[in-house]
């Protein structure tokens, strides 16, 4: 008994030692746990600390970013706004946008009618200035407020790279669009090939020329408004002056067209303006009617107008004020001297009528006020023109015949007084006068009637016309129905040898001339009377008196003669004596 409590007591020692190390080891696994908890607590806690100091630093950078763009973007607008000169505000906000103009050009294009002219710009040649052009499909993008993008190849399909010369492609490997107001209030787009501020990423750049832009989107407008109420202003001024030009009545008709569009071509920047009409109702071409401007050298002068000849054919199949810059000269053949034009047509009753032609060496291309001008031009010289037309046929019935279309008699004996005067007063040396009378010409009227009359006395004004036209004093001459049968020619600065010459010239034309009456062939002749002053007389009266005395001379001698006053010898059918 006493031993089995021995081993019993062994026993329990044993198993007493063994669940003190369980108990041990239970013990530091349970503080091993706890101590991975706590490490990794701390971990988190460690990770969670270090996110949260790298999002302060990186809100503290996004805020000291935000200041720097928003202290550029206050800087950049005084400098803008506190310029005396908007235009040079604009320029200096250009020039943030692109330092230096050798790797960058930028420009704000102000939006018309059109595509846009451009407002203001740097780094571009005047090439791509005169050329620039925005694509229509842009503006739509631009107008919701959204800047546009353009590089690789819709930049190398837009209008704007092929406005480029390539010395500007050069630069443009891409170009940012940036509107200028929303919606309807889109006035104007700048176009960039750099951004603000340069080290910033791309979106912060385009949202701060976005904000740049918009912030001056309404003083921009503003002098938009301004300028064009300033060229409505001159407008006004300007076709007051051209309407004055055209209501003067102290002037030729031609003359004051002439001087219309004179001032006209000087007030839009051309040198040359030319006005073409059609000679008569249903006719193809238009005839240059006047022409006028800078002088030009002879044989640039030729050429001049066979260019504005081209530009005519071309207004008139167009039908419309069309703007010729350099490329569309040359598409239509003008290829020299001129580098842009305007032509507008001119109609009366909803009828063509005519053209304006304006040109000019210059290639800047016309202003939309000198359009709008020229076109109010054009549509006031078809006023004027009919007004002249009107004039002109009144003036040509008061000083013309109406069968013959020769000078009547008034004209005749007032230009007479005028010619010798200017002999009397030493102003001419001479002054020779031809009396023309049809032989038996009662005959043809009692014969054929006088309708067959009324033809060969046209028939002989118009064989009279001809043969001035041949003599080198022609312009001068004065051909006039002195009554009847009866024709005089005044011929200024002619002596009596050149007026007899011509006389023996018209006898022999009219002698040779078949003139065709009721499918018959007449031979008509004609006798002529020569006095020239101061030989034969020294005022008006005494010197028809001579010529009359030389006609009857010629008549008594046998007709188809020509007789010099106080000549008693005539001057036979082959020739003088």
């Amino acid at each position: 008994m006493h031993g089995l409590v021995s081993i019993l007591a062994q026993l329990e020692g044993v198993l007493s030692g063994t669940a003190g190390l369980l108990a041990l080891a239970t013990v530091c696994l349970f503080q091993h746990g706890i101590h991975v908890l706590q490490r990794q607590r701390s971990d988190r806690n460690s990770a969670r600390i270090l996110g949260e100091v790298k999002s302060l630093e990186r809100e503290v950078m996004h805020l000291t970013r935000d200041k720097m763009i928003t202290r550029l973007e206050n800087v950049v607008l005084r400098e803008i706004l506190t310029q005396n000169d908007p235009e040079r505000g604009y320029a200096v906000l250009l020039k943030r946008f692109i330092p230096d103009t050798d790797s960058g050009f930028a420009a704000i294009i102000r939006l018309d009618r059109s595509s846009g002219t451009v407002f203001e710009a740097r780094g571009l040649s005047d090439e791509s200035l005169e050329a620039f052009h925005i694509d229509t499909h842009h503006l739509a993008t631009l107008a919701s407020g959204s800047p546009l993008v353009l590089e690789d190849q819709p930049l190398r399909k837009s209008q704007i790279y092929a406005s480029l010369t390539p010395s500007d492609k050069r630069k443009a490997s891409r170009i940012f669009l940036i509107p200028v107001g929303v919606g309807q209030e889109l006035c104007a787009v700048l176009a960039t090939t750099q951004l603000l501020p340069t080290a910033a990423p791309q979106a912060e750049q385009l949202d701060l020329s976005t904000r740049l832009m918009s912030c001056v989107a309404g003083s921009l407008k503003q002098l938009f408004t301004l300028e064009h109420h300033t060229h409505q202003l001159r407008s006004t001024r300007e076709m007051l002056e051209l309407r004055s030009i055209a209501d003067s009545q102290s002037e030729q008709p031609l003359r004051m067209i002439e001087r219309f569009m004179v001032r006209l071509a000087q007030i839009t920047g051309s040198e040359r303006a030319s006005l073409y009409v059609l000679p008569k109702e249903g006719a193809a071409t238009c005839k240059a009617l006047i022409r006028c401007g800078v002088q030009l050298p002879p044989g640039v002068e030729t050429r001049w107008f066979q260019h504005e000849d081209t530009l005519s054919n071309m207004g008139q199949l167009y039908g419309q004020v069309t703007v010729f810059d350099q490329l569309h000269l040359k598409r239509v053949g003008v290829d020299t001297l001129m580098q842009s034009a305007v032509t507008a047509p001119i109609r009366h009753k909803h009828r063509y009528a005519g053209l304006l032609c304006l040109t000019r060496r210059q290639s800047a291309a016309p202003l939309p006020v000198d359009l709008e001008l020229i076109t109010w031009a054009a549509d006031v010289l078809s006023e004027t023109i009919q007004k002249s037309i009107n004039f002109l046929q009144m003036e040509r019935q008061a000083r013309q015949d109406g069968l013959t279309d020769l000078a009547n008699r008034r004209t005749f004996d007032l230009q007479l007084a005028r010619e010798i005067d200017s002999v009397q007063q030493g102003l001419g040396l001479e002054c020779s006068l031809l009396l023309c009378d049809l032989d038996r010409f009662k005959s043809i009227n009692d014969q054929y009637g006088h309708q067959a009359g009324d033809l060969v006395l046209r028939e002989t004004a118009q064989i009279l016309r001809e043969q001035m036209g041949k003599i080198r004093s022609g312009d001068r001459a004065l051909l006039a129905r002195y009554g009847g049968e009866e024709m005089a020619i005044l011929l200024p600065g002619v002596g009596i040898t050149g007026a007899l010459r011509i006389a023996e010239g018209i006898r022999a034309a009219i002698d040779a001339h078949p003139f065709a009456v009721e499918s018959a062939l007449l031979t008509v002749t004609i006798s002529v009377g020569v006095a020239t002053c101061p030989l034969h007389a020294s005022t008006p009266e005494a010197l028809i008196s001579a010529a009359d005395a030389a006609l009857y001379e010629a008549k008594s001698a046998g007709r188809n003669r020509v007789c010099c006053a106080q000549e008693p010898t005539a001057i036979s059918a082959t020739g003088v004596s």
